[in-house]
C-alpha cells in the first residue's frame, strides 16, 4: 500500500502577513495572488485561488519570514497498481 498526501488547508494568517510576496514568487502551482479588499496598500491580502491544485510543497510556508503561512495536510492511503 502506498500513501500520498492531499493537503486539507491552507492557512494564511493576514494578521501576521507582512506582504513580502515571496510566497506568491514561490509558489510553482501559482496558485497565490495578491488582492486588494479596499484603495491602501494596508488592504492587500495574499488569496489562494484553487488550493486543489497544491501539491504541497510547502514552498510558500518556508519561504514567509514571518510563519504566516501553514500547510496542513491528511494522509490517504491508496493501494499500489
Amino acid at each position: 500500500m502506498r500513501c500520498i498526501s492531499i493537503p486539507r488547508k491552507i492557512i494564511i494568517n493576514h494578521n501576521l502577513c507582512i506582504r513580502c510576496l515571496k510566497c506568491i514568487r514561490s509558489c510553482p502551482a501559482e496558485i497565490l495572488i495578491q488582492e486588494n479588499l479596499g484603495g491602501k496598500i494596508s488592504n492587500e491580502i495574499i488569496k489562494i485561488t484553487n488550493p486543489n491544485l497544491c501539491f504541497e510543497c510547502r514552498a510558500c510556508e518556508v519561504i514567509c519570514p514571518v510563519f504566516a503561512i501553514n500547510v496542513m495536510c491528511a494522509v490517504k492511503n491508496i493501494s499500489a497498481p
